[in-house]
């Protein structure tokens, strides 16, 4: 097979759901996701400046392309003389993993269908799951999670993961004694010197966060879905999308995904990454932040006194609270399904968290 054609093919359908999806984003969020694709499709480092001139000649020209876009569905794959479902990714997979290549495709957020083509760096297994670790994408929307699962398949993203620490680097720049720069710091970037200088340090970086991103994936994969069943939890998220109850009840899963035994914030305790951990204080949101209220403090205790019980004392808490409320809402969900009150009961008991 020809990489070319089949990341022609997966581009097109890129083109087409960033045509979808580009308009539910925040100014904000809509310009960072930009600014990535443009870095991307111009194969500049992450580090590297930006045109802004072309930049903007480049936005006007894509949302020109996406507003002819945005009723068109989605094309099937052709490889070896067959026909496959976009989404069919697993038999996709079974046929470009044979040339180093891997397939994603799915709904992240807000049901935003997503894809992606990449060449395979690194692909091994690590309890019961192919963790298949990606270089050079050749194809990818603005949509772009450095880490995700599909099936049995843990795909870890280093390009997203390169572009996301350089945004996060230049947020940091501009702090003092801010969480994130000091998380920086505690992964052994130094300020005073040149970005230049410091390349191979925050090429580091990228792969430690991927290993921290790898166990949140494999808790969600191994434990959360066993706390939150699969089936409610598909059926909340994919009925509500863009609610306060869709990320009400992704936000329950990642918090299950990062407290339970193996997953995030145990990888972070066992190794002592203390950047890690700094990155991961500055970065908790919305309802993860409420049930994990002290993470920012509770970082700079562990900094100060290297006592990592601290943490293990918060992490198995934060899986308490996240269990019982994973457990509530899917007791909601079963008992008002059919009765479409379910929405109505969810946002009481959002309502408990001020959200």
């Amino acid at each position: 097979m020809e990489p070319k054609n089949i990341a022609a093919q997966v581009m097109k359908n890129c083109s087409i759901a960033n045509a979808k999806n580009w308009g539910s984003y925040s100014v904000c969020g809509l310009l960072l996701r930009l600014r990535e694709l443009y870095r991307w499709e111009k194969k500049l480092e992450p580090w590297a400046d930006i045109d802004h001139g072309a930049l903007l000649g480049w936005i006007d020209a894509h949302e020109r392309l996406w507003e002819g876009l945005a009723d068109e569905g989605f094309v099937s794959l052709e490889m070896d003389g067959r026909r496959f479902d976009p989404f069919c990714v697993e038999e996709i997979n079974r046929v470009l993993m044979e040339d180093g290549l891997a397939y994603g495709a799915g709904y992240t957020r807000a049901m935003r269908p997503s894809f992606f083509l990449a060449e395979i760096l690194e692909n091994h297994g690590e309890d019961g799951f192919h963790v298949i670790v990606l270089g050079d994408e050749l194809a990818r929307d603005l949509t772009a999670y450095p880490a995700m699962v599909l099936g049995d398949m843990v795909f870890m993203r280093k390009q997203p993961m390169g572009f996301y620490l350089w945004e996060k680097l230049l947020e940091a720049r501009g702090q003092r004694g801010g969480l994130l720069r000091m998380a920086f710091q505690d992964h052994g970037y130094d300020f005073s010197r040149t970005r230049e200088a410091q390349i191979s340090v925050m090429e580091g970086i990228v792969d430690k966060e991927l290993q921290v991103y790898l166990h949140h994936e494999l808790g969600e994969a191994r434990e959360a879905v066993a706390v939150f069943p699969e089936a409610e939890w598909r059926k909340i998220v994919a009925g509500h999308p863009g609610t306060r109850v869709e990320h009400f009840a992704r936000g329950i899963r990642d918090i299950l995904a990062d407290t339970c035994e193996g997953g995030l914030l145990s990888h972070i305790i066992e190794n002592r990454n203390l950047g890690s951990l700094g990155f991961y204080a500055a970065n908790l949101s919305g309802f993860r932040k409420l049930l994990l209220p002290d993470m920012a403090g509770v970082y700079r205790k562990v900094r100060e006194t290297d006592d990592w019980g601290l943490l293990e004392e918060v992490r198995t808490e934060g899986f308490e609270a996240a269990r019982k409320l994973a457990e509530e809402l899917t007791d909601l969900y079963r008992r008002n399904k059919g009765s479409g009150k379910f929405r109505e009961e969810a946002e009481k008991l959002l309502a408990r968290f001020r959200l």
